[in-house]
């Protein structure tokens, strides 16, 4: 037999065996990849598509590094540099977004660990923990996709209390089915508002912790404190 047919008569087998992995085995596979890999590093280009106004999308793009060492909380920095400098940076229980040219920023302290997991995952789609995912989130795993060819393994996941998080409509993460890292997320808003983050050249290579570094001149710098933020 031609090794196309082949091919064609295997294509149904193939995408069977890739639908048997339950929810929990993928929740299992992602847990499993923060151990496995505690450094992570690439680039990021996000998405900003405003479902209430019609109107070009925002766009940015910069770096993002994640590191995870033994039980701690992870600690998570995104550096943004186009088209404006903006940070990100969730460590030592607290959340911090920054922006220079604004003189603006958000800054939440005294996170649990599972506040922060929940904050990782609303606020930057970098969601990894199962307890807490089951804890707020109805899971679907809804299929496959190749993203910059990388082949995927798509979850939704849609808040089971409409007011918590509150805004939120639905969390999509796409995993590398390979490794169960993130390549790429997707925060939807009820309104339909979207941010969607694109993670590519990334790497498991070891960096240094001074990247966590982030300077807020107080003086200068209109904070909003997010402590009342649910």
């Amino acid at each position: 037999m031609a090794l196309g047919l082949w091919l064609v008569l295997l294509q149904p087998l193939l995408a069977l065996s890739a639908q048997t992995l339950t929810v929990d085995q993928v929740l299992k596979n992602m847990e499993d990849a923060n151990a496995k890999y505690p450094s992570l590093q690439g680039k990021i280009f996000k998405t900003k598509h405003d479902g209430v106004f019609a109107g070009e999308d925002d766009i940015s793009s910069g770096k993002f590094w994640i590191l995870h060492t033994g039980n701690s909380p992870r600690q998570i920095k995104i550096d943004l540099d186009k088209p404006a400098k903006e940070f990100f940076l969730i460590e030592k229980g607290s959340f911090k977004h920054y922006r220079p040219a604004a003189r603006d920023a958000e800054i939440k302290n005294n996170l649990t660990k599972d506040t922060q997991a929940e904050f990782e995952c609303v606020f930057l789609g970098l969601c990894q923990s199962s307890a807490v995912i089951k804890q707020y989130y109805n899971v679907s795993l809804v299929g496959q996709e190749t993203i910059t060819g990388i082949k995927t393994t798509l979850l939704e996941l849609k808040p089971k209390d409409k007011n918590h998080p509150k805004g939120i409509g639905s969390i999509r993460l796409w995993l590398d089915s390979a490794k169960w890292i993130p390549v790429q997320t997707r925060v939807i808003e009820s309104n339909g508002t979207y941010i969607n983050a694109l993670y590519s050249n990334i790497s498991t290579a070891k960096f240094s912790t001074s990247v966590f570094k982030l300077d807020i001149p107080v003086k200068e710098t209109n904070i909003t404190d997010l402590k009342d933020l649910k």
